[in-house]
Order: C-alpha cells, then structure tokens, then sequence
C-alpha cells in the first residue's frame, strides 16, 4: 500500500500537477517578518545542498525528497476528525511533539511533513481512513545521518537559531534519515495508534 502511495504521489508530483490542499498551512499572504525568514531558511538550506536560486530543475529535485521520507525506514500519517475546530488542532500540535520527543527519548530522530498534505486524496484511501477524516501531515521516523548534507544544515541552524522566537521547523527538520544499525527498532507494524498510521518502509 505505501509503495503505491509513493508511486503516485510522485508521478502527480513530478508532472507538475498542482496539489489539493485541504487546509492551508501558511497564511496568503505570509506576513512579514515570518515570510522574510522562511525564505532566508529556505535558500539557507538550498544553498548548502549547492542548489543557486532560480535553479528549478534542482529544487524540484530536491523537493521530491520529501516523497521518499528523506530515506526513513518508517513513514507516519497523521490524521484528524475533519468536524474538529482549531483547538483540537492545537491539541494535536503538542501530541505530535510529544511524539517527537518521546522518539527523540529512544534515540530516533523524526521529520514532519507538510508536503503530503496536498496528496491526502491518494494517501487516506490507502491506509484505511474515513471520508470524514484530514490528512495533518506525513512523518519521517529512522536514525538521522548527520553526513547528509540537509542534516549538517539541520545541526547549525538549530545551534544558531537557539533562541525563543518562533521558526520553521518544517524546513528546519528535513533530515537525512538512515535505517541504521538499529533499524529494526525504529519500525512499527502497519496499523493506526491515536490517529496516526505507522508504516514500515522495505
């Protein structure tokens, strides 16, 4: 099943065709000063890949990563009642850091994924969810490998950023993941735990 999701997310993906999105994760426009740092952030990062602006071929590229979990062993969906208000939506924000932390406790590293939430019509069929239900966002599970290029970019911002006001940890989490030589305890079996479907990568 996620080998199909993956198959189609990137073949709509790579040809062009816009995603639907559900909810939007940005407001339109972004204002300042979060617009001026989100695009810092992001051709901070591209710039350290080697990627120079207006070099699409490459970012698209680049982007595609996000497709594959950033080379994860296990890949998570999230999902919510589509009926909840904001406040539930908060609610959900602190589940998933403490998810993150509560990885972070066993030793994994893990990255949230806002890039899937344009394919929720492809993924929520495949892993059992209703009709009534919204895709939050794709997740990255596995053991970060800091060698990786977006992962020694990861390691300075975050030593340079650490201060109280807010940034984007969407970009600043896109590690590089690696199964390791721990691996097997990374994955979970398929199935869905408080609203979220664990997916074991082959």
């Amino acid at each position: 099943a996620l080998q199909a999701v993956v198959d189609e997310t990137l073949g709509m993906a790579m040809q062009g065709q816009a995603p639907e999105q559900e909810y939007l994760y940005y407001a339109s426009p972004l204002p300042e000063p979060y617009l001026s740092r989100r695009r810092a952030n992001g051709w901070g990062l591209y710039g350290h890949l080697g990627i120079g602006k207006g070099d699409r071929m490459a970012s698209a590229t680049q982007a595609l990563r996000n497709f594959a979990f950033f080379g994860a062993p296990t890949a998570l969906f999230f999902f919510i009642d589509a009926e909840l208000a904001q406040g539930s939506w908060v609610d959900y924000g602190m589940f998933l850091q403490s998810f993150m932390l509560a990885a972070r406790e066993r030793g994994l590293h893990t990255c949230p994924q806002a890039a899937w939430n344009g394919f929720a019509k492809i993924i929520l069929p495949h892993i059992g969810a209703g009709e009534e239900e919204m895709l939050v966002c794709g997740m990255a599970l596995g053991y970060a490998d800091w060698v990786v290029t977006e992962a020694a970019f990861t390691m300075r911002c975050l030593q340079d950023q650490a201060r109280t006001d807010a940034f984007h940890f969407q970009d600043y989490f896109a590690l590089g993941i690696r199964q390791g030589q721990r691996s097997s305890e990374a994955g979970a079996p398929a199935g869905r735990v408080m609203g979220a479907c664990f997916v074991q990568l082959p």
